[in-house]
């Protein structure tokens, strides 16, 4: 049976928000909204505040704009892209499925920006 996590991207640099949180109390989760991150990326979406007032690392359901127009929305966990989600580069291409770890992993349909897609 493949893990489920609640609905929220590998980060440029992620060695602020990689620090690991192997089980999470959903009463730790807080929402954030239009966050700027230390790299200038836009979060929204649900996080655990590492300390008050502190950092936050993306864990949950969200939305991840990157300066180059990037635009992940799907599932969180560890500051990473893990569970299933949706990827749009700046081209149009889309990935929609699994991640692990920060990248496409398992199950998913990627489509280019003509339309033609691949998919398993």
């Amino acid at each position: 049976m493949k893990p489920k996590f609640n609905r929220p991207i590998e980060l440029e640099d992620s060695s602020k928000l990689t620090q690991e949180f192997s089980s999470v109390d959903p009463k730790q989760l807080i929402d954030v909204y239009d966050h700027i991150l230390p790299n200038g990326k836009k979060y929204s979406g649900q996080a655990i505040e590492k300390h008050v007032g502190g950092e936050v690392m993306l864990h949950g359901h969200g939305t991840l704009i990157s300066n180059d127009g990037q635009l992940y929305d799907g599932d969180f966990r560890n500051g990473k892209m893990e569970g299933r989600g949706t990827l749009q580069n700046k081209d149009l291409s889309m990935y929609k499925g699994e991640f692990m770890k920060g990248l496409p992993n398992g199950y998913g349909r990627f489509t280019e920006p003509t339309g033609y897609s691949y998919e398993g």
